[in-house]
């Protein structure tokens, strides 16, 4: 049977706000103020750029997602925003190190916009391992509000009979 949509979720990590750590049953929430925290008007005028961490998990009870990828496919409709995606430097079934703080890079991640044509690859997961993964948010300094945020992350492969696509929604603050 191949993998279905409810067989992949994003977990977030454990130490609070998902700044790395163990990976948790948790699923990344999809909707206002829960992954990410809102720009408040001192972050907005100021700039900042803040990080957090959740795996990529296979859920199902057999089957492989195979060349597995995750871009950003649409991008924050504030201009003054922006983010990108890096592979977590614990590989598969790692667990990655907590930052001491959502504003310090972790280390050993390298970070990219992202695309359709320029997906971050995970590789194969198979059942029941998972693959950690960073999302950067970029505030630039005097930065625009906006009261709805968000991006779309599009998790890519083959289910071992034809392609794979999975869409999450994150608000962005």
């Amino acid at each position: 049977m191949p993998i279905l949509e409810q067989d992949m979720v994003f977990l977030k990590s454990a130490e609070s706000p998902s700044i790395g750590g163990a990976i948790t049953v948790t699923p990344v929430p999809q909707g206002v103020d829960l992954f990410f925290d809102d720009v408040d008007f001192e972050e907005a005028e100021a700039g900042s750029t803040r990080y957090r961490c959740f795996y990529v998990k296979n859920e199902s009870e057999a089957d492989t997602l195979y060349g597995a990828g995750i871009y950003v496919s649409v991008r924050t409709p504030n201009p003054s925003t922006s983010c990108e995606l890096g592979l977590g430097a614990s590989g598969l079934d790692g667990v990655e190190d907590a930052i001491a703080d959502q504003t310090v890079p972790p280390a050993g991640v390298t970070f990219d916009p992202t695309a359709d044509d320029q997906q971050l690859l995970l590789g194969d997961i198979g059942s029941g391992e998972w693959m950690p993964v960073w999302i950067k948010r970029i505030v630039a300094p005097n930065a625009a509000g906006s009261a709805a945020d968000y991006v779309v992350l599009t998790l890519t492969g083959d289910r071992g009979s034809g392609a794979f696509t999975l869409e999450f929604t994150s608000e962005f603050g």
